[in-house]
């Protein structure tokens, strides 16, 4: 439902009859007053010349940033997009996430480059082995400097199971929602199950276990890092995924502990169109050349959980598949 800001005050505001929000959870129109009013305050307090202004101006001023203003309404959740990061708040105002581009533009040309050594060394690896990989001789150089690289690679041949029991013991804390998804889920069928832990630093490699080698494609130099990762040695730092199979789709579902304090989602161009709601929870959704991938942050059992589910379903099936996900890992109430 769309309602007209105008029509919300007895006397309306300069320049607000083209202004529509969105409202797609029935709040009533005092809130939205609310909403609305709060934000022309926000603008006022946040622009102090705007004060010093002639009246007429300062009512010109907020008609203008009316006009800007981007809200929508889901299930108690703001969704507010200003110079591309959209932001994502609670009915207590608490900031749950945040989309926004990533900090640094990978050239097409480099990311074909990184994705040629990381397929290199990981199929170089054996089950349970891990790697760091630093590609370009200005990262390599800096690590030798016991500086911070700008940028690093990591891959991991993960432990893989046929079936979710196989793991069942080993899912504690923040993960121990998931031991009920068991092998078949909605209508699909688990096909594997991969355990990779969250892989250190290259900080904390010692300078004589770096491997240098060339990319034959390039000429670029780059160096690795393999080590045996101890099975058991990542309970409380496990990245999870369940991988499914039904007649027609797949879905991979990423799940680890989300142990930060702000939930932050990198998108190029990020888009209030792309914000669902399943769950009482805001989902954000990123199109990719292998399908779409849904982005969420639960309360689990034991702290929160994040998520990454990626399919080639179409959109609704996806969004029906993480509803039934955040049934049943979510906290028992």
């Amino acid at each position: 439902m769309r309602i007209r800001v105008s029509e919300l005050f007895e006397e309306p505001l300069p320049a607000t009859d083209g202004i529509e929000l969105r409202n797609d959870s029935g709040t009533d129109s005092e809130r939205i007053k609310q909403m609305v009013m709060g934000k022309i305050g926000e603008t006022a307090t946040c622009d102090a010349p705007v004060l010093r202004r002639p009246l007429r101006q300062k009512r010109v001023t907020i008609g203008i940033a009316l006009i800007a203003l981007s809200v929508m309404l889901l299930s108690g959740f703001t969704y507010a997009l200003t110079s591309g990061l959209l932001t994502i708040k609670d009915d207590n105002g608490r900031v749950v996430m945040q989309v926004q581009k990533p900090n640094t533009i990978i050239p097409a040309e480099q990311k074909e480059l990184e994705d040629r050594i990381r397929k290199t060394i990981h199929d170089r690896l054996r089950i349970g082995e891990g790697a760091l990989i630093l590609v370009g001789q200005q990262n390599i150089d800096a690590v030798r400097r016991y500086q911070e690289p700008k940028r690093y690679l990591s891959t991991y041949r993960g432990h893989e199971y046929s079936s979710t029991q196989d793991v069942s013991s080993r899912l504690v804390g923040h993960l121990s929602g998931m031991k009920k998804l068991g092998d078949r889920f909605m209508d699909a069928k688990i096909s594997k199950v991969e355990m990779v832990p969250n892989l250190s630093h290259p900080n904390a490699v010692p300078l004589d276990k770096w491997v240098e080698a060339t990319d034959t494609a390039s000429g670029n130099p780059y160096a690795y890092y393999k080590f045996n990762a101890d099975e058991r040695a990542y309970l409380d730092d496990t990245v999870i995924i369940f991988s499914y199979r039904s007649a027609d789709s797949t879905f991979r579902l990423m799940g680890n502990a989300g142990d930060f304090t702000s939930f932050e989602v990198f998108d190029q161009n990020p888009s209030a169109e792309r914000i669902h709601e399943a769950g009482g929870i805001p989902i954000y959704q990123i199109d990719g050349q292998n399908g779409s991938s849904l982005i969420w942050r639960q309360l689990g059992h034991d702290g929160e959980l994040d998520f990454r589910l990626t399919s080639d379903a179409d959109i609704q099936k996806q969004l029906d598949f993480a509803d039934a996900v955040i049934k049943a890992t979510s906290e028992e109430r």
